[in-house]
């Protein structure tokens, strides 16, 4: 099934009634502030798809969350309250922590590489 419109840049809110604030989201991180006017929880769906190394906080208290199945973005519960502060944090796997490193270690070789080159260049 193909999408027919843009992913949303922001959270949405699929059940309930709620505003959703101060919206930040990098590679390995998203956070966002909650405030819901009522006595009842919400459902918020989060423009970052689901990876099962993404761990997800409200007030600093690790919650369980479920994707959407249809989509597969992040979807968490959020109970009520004002300023309910929701975050998600990406655990590197062993895969990630690799390349990294390779990552890393290329770039020194790189620089080394210009350094030395430089050095030969000066003296001959």
């Amino acid at each position: 099934k193909m999408p027919t419109d843009l992913a949303p840049q922001e959270p949405w809110v699929v059940e309930g009634e709620a505003k959703i604030t101060e919206f930040q989201k990098r590679s390995d991180f998203w956070r966002f502030a909650v405030e819901t006017p009522g006595d009842d929880p919400v459902v918020v769906e989060v423009p970052v798809f689901d990876f099962p190394v993404w761990d997800v906080f409200i007030n600093t208290k690790k919650v369980q969350y479920a994707p959407n199945p249809e989509t597969g973005v992040i979807r968490v519960s959020v109970p009520a309250g004002n300023h309910t502060v929701v975050t998600g944090w990406f655990r590197n796997t062993p895969l990630r922590k690799v390349a990294n490193g390779i990552t890393l270690f290329s770039l020194g070789l790189l620089i080394a590489y210009m350094v030395l080159e430089d050095k030969r260049k000066a003296t001959a």
